[in-house]
């Protein structure tokens, strides 16, 4: 975080897409997931710095959440992330978290992330900073390995 944005240089790298990812072997036993409301059907994991990303996402789609779902709070995406491949349930994650997991097998994104979230994903380093190379070659790297990640991952089939 920053209390000033005097002399930032700011690039932007990707919005922040919120997708569901489930475990293939939970959705065999519960049931399949065709559309928003079928995912109340599993409990719902949440993450703890992102206490209302259900309540949001699911508003994009004129929803709300019921108040008897099940929900499990994590504090972490790499946590949620493992429950759900536990086959706990639902996790709502970024996008780019879930592509950039090395270990995500038997994990499936039943649906689209078609909706943005509020905030998005920057690169951010004082402007004199640019001044060095190595600083410089870092900030141009880390822009061109973010256009990689620009791309929507289709849903599973």
């Amino acid at each position: 975080m920053t209390d000033s944005w005097k002399n930032l240089h700011i690039v932007p790298l990707f919005p922040d897409v919120l997708i569901p990812i489930v475990s293939r072997n939970l959705v065999d036993e519960v049931g399949p997931i065709h559309e928003v409301a079928d995912l109340f059907n599993f409990p719902l994991i949440n993450i703890a710095s992102r206490r209302y990303a259900w309540n949001d996402w699911l508003a994009c789609y004129d929803l709300d959440l019921p108040a008897d779902i099940d929900m499990l709070d994590f504090g972490h995406f790499f946590m949620a992330l493992q429950a759900a491949k536990d086959g706990k349930g639902i996790a709502l994650v970024p996008q780019i978290i879930f592509e950039s997991c090395d270990n995500r097998d038997g994990l499936i994104m039943p649906l689209a992330g078609e909706f943005p979230s509020a905030g998005a994903y920057y690169l951010m380093a004082r402007e004199e900073a640019l001044h060095d190379q190595a600083v410089r070659l870092l900030c141009e790297w880390i822009a061109e390995e973010a256009t990689r990640f620009a791309q929507p991952v289709p849903p599973a089939p």
